[in-house]
């Protein structure tokens, strides 16, 4: 894949900050248990991720949703925190992906078994090829912060990375 330079910093949206983003999700243990093995040992329900995304930029079937993942790190038994994971409903949308802060690793899956894992740092940028599952695991010390920007028709299939093994049966 070529190698290419997108700076977040140069979106309204990010230059506005975490504070003027329109929506912030919060994923628990609780929102994610079909996602890991295990349980929290001490019976707690811990934040795994936080979502802030902004209004759409641009217009039409160029808008772009942006958003800024805050990975917390942690384990649930021998699993780092991660993300849900999902393939697109639109098999042609590629997702960009900007590492802020932290280290972690991208993991990216195709329908037919196909697996890869992008190491993570500050700095690092990449993209998901479109029609690839992905999802970002934290296995450091500290949390992760990444930037990721697609189309916003793109959706979201969480059901579709049984396939990668990312949902336990």
């Amino acid at each position: 894949m070529d190698a290419f330079y997108l700076d977040p910093s140069a979106f309204p949206a990010w230059q506005a900050g975490a504070a003027a983003a329109a929506h912030r999700a919060e994923r628990r243990w609780s929102d994610m248990r079909a996602f890991f093995a295990g349980q929290p040992a001490d019976g707690a329900d811990p934040v795994i991720y936080e979502v802030y995304t902004w209004p759409p930029q641009g217009a039409g079937s160029t808008d772009l949703d942006v958003s800024l993942t805050l990975l917390m790190a942690g384990r649930i038994g021998d699993e780092p925190f991660h993300t849900k994971g999902h393939f697109h409903h639109d098999p042609d949308g590629p997702e960009y992906v900007s590492v802020v802060s932290g280290e972690g690793l991208l993991e990216r899956a195709t329908r037919s078994g196909l697996v890869e894992s992008v190491a993570l740092r500050a700095g690092v940028q990449t993209l998901v090829p479109a029609g690839w599952a992905h999802r970002v695991l934290n296995p450091g010390p500290a949390p992760l912060a990444f930037v990721s920007i697609a189309s916003r028709h793109v959706g979201h299939d969480y059901g579709g990375v049984r396939v990668a093994g990312w949902v336990r049966p």
